[in-house]
Order: structure tokens, then sequence, then C-alpha cells
């Protein structure tokens, strides 16, 4: 039996389902399923971020979680739940079979100065990154010299604020050739950092040791460290500068 209107010239049966059913009375479960579609699982929060926490040593910003499609809600019942660890305020550690590594502190003061942005993309296009690992902190990375580096040291390329008491900023500028990436952190060569210490004044002894041991391991060559050390003071020549840390380190070495 037809029950469709004269005037309209379409005619439907009684027991259509388009008479039966109304898809914006149906969930949205229900009208998948009547319509033939199977819905899509959410990724877990791991599989979501996974590609993410990989190249930073297991870490993941909040931020950077947020654009995949996660809220910051979510990561902080995770750590509450203790599934991921809070390294630093908005930085966690997803669980991986690695151990973390040693200066993930570092890693994770380092994160929080451009949340959202990848490691990756804070150190690509070739120029200057917004902040680079220096002074002491370089030291500890590359484990020459003895001296705390209890304060976490950049040199940026544009002003920068934390709310970090232990997290300290060194404006200038960087080329290329002075820096390098270090397991995927961009640090200052041990070269350049030797320079920084002994402009900043550090004691002469601990600079000494550094020079002692960067040449012992072969981090870089004695005459470009003169050249370097003797354009600070033209009082004295490089030579003269670099011998004379070398004297009063703890080990000596000519």
């Amino acid at each position: 039996m037809w029950t469709g209107s004269r005037d309209s010239g379409v005619k439907e049966p009684a027991s259509s389902p388009l008479r039966l059913f109304s898809l914006n009375a149906l969930d949205a479960s229900n009208a998948s399923l009547y319509l033939g579609v199977i819905p899509m699982k959410r990724p877990s929060f791991f599989d979501a971020v996974s590609h993410l926490a990989l190249p930073q040593h297991g870490l993941v910003t909040i931020a950077q979680a947020e654009r995949v499609g996660r809220s910051a809600e979510e990561v902080l019942d995770l750590v509450a739940k203790g599934a991921v660890v809070e390294i630093a305020d908005g930085v966690v550690r997803v669980p991986s079979d690695s151990p973390p590594i040693p200066l993930i502190e570092l890693w994770a003061a380092w994160l929080q100065l451009s949340p959202a942005q990848t490691a990756s993309e804070r150190v690509s296009g070739g120029g200057q990154p917004d902040a680079v690992v220096s002074h002491v902190s370089a030291a500890a990375v590359y484990n020459l010299g003895v001296l705390d580096a209890d304060i976490h040291r950049f040199t940026v390329s544009r002003e920068m604020y934390t709310g970090r008491d232990d997290v300290q900023f060194y404006p200038a500028p960087l080329s290329r050739r002075q820096w390098s990436l270090v397991d995927g952190l961009p640090v200052l060569k041990p070269i350049h950092m030797i320079v920084q210490l002994h402009e900043s004044r550090i004691d002469s002894t601990y600079v000494g040791d550094m020079i002692r041991e960067g040449l012992y391991f072969r981090m870089f060559q004695r005459p470009e460290l003169v050249r370097l050390l003797g354009a600070i003071d033209e009082r004295f020549s490089g030579e003269h500068v670099v011998q004379e840390l070398l004297d009063v380190s703890a080990g000596g070495f000519r």
C-alpha cells in the first residue's frame, strides 16, 4: 500500500525505514551500526604520543600532547595514577624499555622553554635554536670537569622567561659552527664552552681541568683554543692564557 502524496510525485512504502526511524533520534553508536559503519577505537594516550616521546628520550610536554588531541586533564590523571612520571612542570616521561637518560632534568628544562614545539622542530632550519645548552650545563653533557651543574644554563637567541630559580639565560648570537646536537639536544661545542667559562671568570683551576681533559680526549685542538682565547684580551697571547690555565689545573699539562 502506497501512502505518498498525489502532489509530490514521490511515493514511499508505509514500511519504509525512513518513516520508522529518525537518525536524529538515534545515538551515535546505533547510527553507526544502522549505517553499517564500524566505530573507530580511539588510540591510547601512549600510542598517540609515542612518535613525540621517542626522539625526546621518552619525554613529552602537555602542550605537545594537546597537539595530538590529548587533554592536560588526561595527562595529569595519568601522573596521579603513576602511569607516567612528571619530570618537571608540564613535562612527563612515558614508560620505556630504556632507562632514563642521566641528564633528564636538563632535557625537561629545555623542553619547558618552548613546550608546544618538538625538539626536532626547534633545531631544524639551520639557524640558531632558541636555546642552546651552555656554560657548566654543557660541561655536564660532555662530562668535563667537576663543577656542579645544579643550575640549567642556556645561551638564547631571544628574550626568554621562566619562573624557575634553577634556570639561567645568556643572550648571545651563535653561529652554526659553535653548537652541535648531542643525542638530539643542542649543546655548545666544548671549545666554545671553555671560552664562555673563562670569560665568566670561573675559577681557573676548573677551566684548566676542562682544557686538559678536552685535549686528552681530542674534543678540540690546542691551536684553535689558543686563537679563541687570544682574541679575548689583547694584553695576553692565547698561548700564554692556555698554558697558564693548564699550569694551575689539578693534573698539570704541557
